[in-house]
């Protein structure tokens, strides 16, 4: 499914997929073997797809209740992704029943434990300036203060800004965190994002501030 295919070879129907998203599948992919080979081994002589049936994936969903509802939903899925690399027919309705279930429990359960936490994102902006603010003037000289100035920001911008934890963490000056003549611009290119595309856009005016003192003040410290 992955086989990246040369001028003699056609690719496998996954090629496609960024590494990633190959790692989630080939993951997802060995939790449920190793469900098969524990529970019916007698399955592991069948082909790949029938191994697969509706009440063995119920019997599969059924078994990780231990785990988080969005965990057993997302192998699930990565399952139903497989299958249909396999068979553009797969997977079937009534196996198709069992991913959707899946899902919507991890949504139901999801919107039930966010209830009341979740927190508008000016109050989290507005709490990471203060933050900030509150240990600037020792920064240039106190690390644990400028420890607190970049948390500061980093709230700060996040709430400005939302973005995914591994493109926020690569964030690099000059790259794709970079000062121009409008203001600092945040600029992500296909390495950067999950979707493989590339995004930018300015940071808010209400951040450009904080952002300038930590570069300038902070950072060095």
């Amino acid at each position: 499914l992955f086989h990246q295919g040369h001028p003699l070879d056609d690719a496998g129907r996954l090629a496609h997929l960024r590494a990633t998203s190959e790692e989630k599948l080939r993951n997802s992919y060995g939790y449920w073997l190793a469900w098969v080979s524990s529970k019916s081994p007698a399955q592991l002589v069948a082909t790949p797809l029938d191994r697969v049936s509706a009440s063995c994936l119920d019997a599969w969903r059924r078994s990780m209740d231990h785990l988080a509802p969005s965990t057993a939903a997302t192998r699930l899925q990565a399952i139903g992704q497989v299958l249909r690399g396999m068979d553009p027919v797969r997977p079937t309705k009534s196996e198709k029943s069992v991913i959707q279930y899946a899902k919507e429990h991890a949504d139901f359960v999801g919107t039930q434990r966010k209830q009341g936490r979740v927190v508008d994102s000016a109050i989290l902006q507005s709490a990471g300036i203060r933050h900030f603010r509150a240990h600037l003037d020792r920064a240039g000289s106190d690390l644990d203060a400028a420890v607190h100035c970049r948390d500061g920001v980093m709230i700060a911008l996040l709430a400005a800004m939302p973005m995914r934890r591994r493109p926020f963490v690569n964030l690099e000056m000059g790259r794709s965190l970079r000062h121009e003549r409008e203001g600092w611009r945040v600029c992500l290119d296909e390495d950067d994002l999950k979707a493989g595309a590339s995004w930018e856009a300015s940071v808010p005016s209400s951040v450009q501030p904080v952002l300038a003192q930590y570069v300038e003040t902070v950072r060095p410290m």
